[in-house]
Parts: C-alpha cells; sequence; structure tokens
C-alpha cells in the first residue's frame, strides 16, 4: 500500500503529553543497547508487589530527568488504572513519599552509569616542591590550635566548657588563650548544653570588665550533622551563618554528643566517627572556617599508654582531626594538665590552673614546673637537708669532695640532732622514706646509693646507705 494512500493516525492523548511535555509515554521504553536499562510496566500490577513495581517506574522515569509533577501524574493515573486491587490512601501516601525520596538523590539511578573519567596522579618532583614558595598551616592560637577540625576532650565537670568560652571570647578580641596569641576573627560558640542565662553569667566571669565582643555569636540549639547529606543539617545551618558572617574563622561545637545522629544498623563506632568528622571538613576546606569540637573522655586505664586514648573513638579521631587536645586533673593536683598534638605543631603538655576569674592560665612546661615544685619540696626536706649538711661536713673535714655512708638509723639520729625533726619511727621505716625522696634527692644533686645487702662501715655491720654530689 503506498503511504499516500494511508490516513494518519489520530494521536493520543500520551503522544501529546510526550509532545508538549517533552517527556515519554507511560509505556515507552528504550532499548539497553542504547545506554539504558529497559523497565516494562505490567498492564495488570497486581498485590503483592504494587508499591515496588510503581517505584521502580517512578525510578525509570527520574533517570530521563523528568520533571517531579509530570513523574506523579503519570504513576499515579498508573496506579489507578493498572493495579488490582487499587491502592488505597495510605498506599498513595507512601508512594508518593517514595517519589519525592527519589529528589534527594542523583537522577539517572535506573540508567546505565557513566564511566568515570580516568585521571592520572598529579605529582610534582622534590625539585619543584623545592622551590614552590607555599604558605605554611594558618593558626588559630598562634603554635596552638591550627586552622582546622580539632577537638578537645575531659572528663565531665573538669572545666571544658569554661576553656572554650574563653578560647571564644579570647579569638573574638585578639587577645591571648593560654599566653598564645589569638588571631582575631569572628566566633561562633555553639553552646548545647547550657541555656542563655547560665552562658551569659559565665560569660561576664570570664570577660570581667570587660564588654563582650560584637563578632561573637552564641547559639544554643542546633541540627544534628547529617553525614550522608552534608546539605542538610548543623553543616547546612553553618554553611547559611558564613554565608551572612564572611569574618568568621572559629565555630566551637560544645558538645560533639549533642549533634552526633544515631550510629547506623551494624555501622562501626570508628566508621560512625569518621564518617561524622568528615562531615564538616568541607566547611573547613570550601569555607575556611576552623572548628573546635567538645568531646568526652573516659577514665584512663593502665593499659592506655598515650592519654589521647582516652578520647571515646580515638582512633577515628586522631585520624580525621588537625589537632587533639585534653584536660587531665587528679583530685588535689594545684595544677592540671593540658596535653596538645597535631599535625603542624610540636606536642605540648603545659601546666594549667583555673584562676580566680575562672579563665584556664598556663603556667609553663608541666614537666618544668613540676621539677622546680618537687626541688622546692626538696630543699625544704628535713632529710635531705641534714644528707646535704653531712656531706659538706665530710668534705670539710677531708678538703675533697667526699661521701656521707650510715646505716638507717644513724641518719635518723642525725636528723633529729640538726633539725629537731624525727624523720622516721624505725630503721626499716628510715629506709622507705629514703626510697620515696630518690627523685627529689636526684634534683637536689644528691646520689643516693642504697644496699643490696648487709655489709660492715667503721666496725659495725649493717645496711649501709651512700650519699654523695653529682659531679
Amino acid at each position: 500500500m503506498d503511504i499516500d494512500e494511508t490516513d494518519i493516525a489520530e494521536a493520543d492523548e500520551r503522544i501529546y503529553r510526550f509532545v508538549n511535555g517533552n517527556y515519554p509515554p507511560t509505556d515507552f521504553n528504550v532499548d539497553a543497547k542504547d545506554g539504558y536499562v529497559p523497565f516494562d510496566l505490567p498492564e495488570v500490577i497486581e498485590e503483592g508487589g504494587r508499591n515496588d513495581i510503581l517505584y521502580r517506574y517512578a525510578s525509570s522515569l527520574h533517570a530521563r530527568n523528568i520533571p517531579k509533577d509530570m513523574i506523579k501524574d503519570i504513576v499515579f493515573d498508573a496506579a489507578k488504572t493498572r493495579c488490582k486491587p487499587a491502592l488505597d490512601p495510605n498506599d498513595m501516601k507512601a508512594l508518593d513519599k517514595s517519589i519525592e525520596g527519589l529528589f534527594k538523590k542523583p537522577s539517572g539511578s535506573v540508567w546505565k552509569k557513566e564511566k568515570k573519567e580516568k585521571k592520572p596522579l598529579e605529582v610534582y618532583s622534590a625539585e619543584e616542591v623545592d622551590g614552590m614558595d607555599l604558605e605554611p598551616p594558618e593558626f588559630i592560637v598562634e603554635g596552638l590550635i591550627p586552622l582546622g577540625v580539632c577537638i578537645l576532650g575531659a572528663p565531665p565537670k573538669a572545666g571544658k566548657s569554661w576553656m572554650v568560652l574563653d578560647l571564644a571570647l579570647q579569638v573574638a578580641r585578639g587577645g591571648e588563650f593560654l599566653g598564645r596569641k589569638c588571631h582575631k576573627s569572628g566566633v561562633l560558640y555553639l553552646a548545647l548544653e547550657d541555656s542563655l542565662y547560665r552562658l551569659k553569667e559565665r560569660a561576664k566571669k570570664v570577660s570581667g570588665s570587660k564588654k563582650l565582643p560584637r563578632n561573637l555569636d552564641l547559639a544554643i540549639s542546633s541540627e544534628k550533622i547529617s553525614p550522608d547529606n552534608p546539605d542538610e543539617g548543623l553543616a547546612w545551618q553553618i554553611s547559611n551563618y558564613v554565608e551572612s558572617h564572611k569574618n568568621t574563622r572559629l565555630v566551637i561545637v560544645d558538645t560533639l554528643q549533642m549533634v552526633t545522629p544515631s550510629k547506623a544498623k551494624g555501622e562501626d563506632a570508628y566508621s560512625s566517627t569518621y564518617k561524622l568528622l568528615n562531615a564538616i571538613r568541607p566547611l573547613f576546606t570550601e569555607k575556611g572556617v576552623g572548628f573546635m569540637l567538645v568531646h568526652h573522655t573516659r577514665k584512663q586505664s593502665m593499659n592506655d599508654l598515650d592519654p589521647f586514648e582516652t578520647f571515646l573513638g580515638s582512633q577515628a579521631l586522631t585520624g580525621a582531626t588537625d589537632g587533639m587536645y585534653i584536660i587531665k586533673n587528679k583530685k588535689g593536683d594545684e595544677f592540671s594538665k593540658f596535653y596538645g598534638r597535631g599535625r603542624d605543631f610540636e606536642d605540648v603538655e603545659l601546666a594549667i590552673k583555673r584562676t580566680d576569674s575562672c579563665r584556664w592560665e598556663s603556667f609553663g612546661e608541666y614537666d618544668k614546673l613540676e621539677e622546680t615544685r618537687i626541688l622546692e619540696e626538696a630543699m625544704n626536706n628535713p632529710v635531705i637537708e641534714t644528707i646535704n649538711f653531712m656531706i659538706n661536713e665530710q668534705k670539710f673535714k677531708n678538703n675533697k669532695l667526699c661521701e656521707y655512708k650510715c646505716r638507717p638509723s644513724d641518719l635518723m639520729k642525725a636528723v633529729e640532732e640538726h633539725t629537731g625533726v624525727v624523720a622516721a619511727t624505725s630503721p626499716q621505716n628510715m629506709a622507705q622514706v629514703l626510697k620515696e625522696l630518690e627523685m627529689p634527692m636526684f634534683l637536689a644533686g644528691i646520689v643516693h646509693i642504697a644496699p643490696d645487702y648487709q655489709t660492715t662501715y667503721n666496725g659495725i655491720r649493717g645496711s649501709i646507705h651512700t650519699f654523695k654530689k653529682k659531679k
């Protein structure tokens, strides 16, 4: 039959919708060889899989970049005409929700995935790197807190919230934190375990007579971090805030637990923590915003060789942070220890103490301060004072560097005669006192050689202890 003798076919509704809406009709399928995954919509969709079939059908339409409203029209029409029995209102609501969910994922999920472009490694020769003028890492607090993702840990009630509040105030002012210079910038402090009243009272105590800075903003509630959707939740809130507060360089989250979502079923703690921190890292790399996350630590056990192992989820935190800090204090100690470790600064171990103004202040390196304290105690200790006196007496008598040898009972008598203090209750107790004074004596310049067997000195047999000055 000649084509001119054939009548023109009348277009039905599906053809008009395809032409006008620029999308395929409901039963349109494309061959897989063209790069698509074919999908056949049954003429009758029976109970026991209706929602699944319709969802897959909606996915195939979504993969062709068809607008959401048009997908709903097509799928709902198919649901009404092909489902036996028809979907009830609750099923239709569930289907609508499923279609909405498609648009939170990239289109094309049902179609054949495009091949990812292969990129060779970008490498630099050592000679090239040596000749580059590279910028050093930026710091929020000079030599202590880098611009990056950092975390501060301490046991409950150890004063970490007071510390980060002071950090916020000092960075906003361009002041000093633990004796280090702060680079002035805007600060956002999320005090998620506080009320505005408590926050105001604490800030006034820490600031003293100074007014609170204008470029410090406070919040007491927020969304949680959304690891699987970085454009949502807390990451979106902070990104939105930074857009209108361009000078913000530090965000403090107190505490990390308050913004941590429930762990996915079957997900281990390492993966969960690592994914959580990496969800906010783009805010640092793309927006130039640093973070200080406040976290809890557990009690240190005998198996912990490193104080940073007391962080909850410590292995993941080490891999995903640019700086880690711990406050460690022991009941009765005058000073607390402040540990710091990071990629771009040397480890620090400071002696810190809360002052009357509620600020944490640094008193220098902990080890040096501890040595100074022990030395001061040693110089005022009646036993060490007596031993030092007896060594000098021997030197005066013999006109040369001498040793002082004695039994514990002899030393007890000498201490009481020289200082008027009863140093021990028995020779055995005196030997124990000497054992406890080993380090103070050494710092005071005295070497103590304890006997490991009975010997005779000046005709008297017993446990003879030897003391002499360090050369």
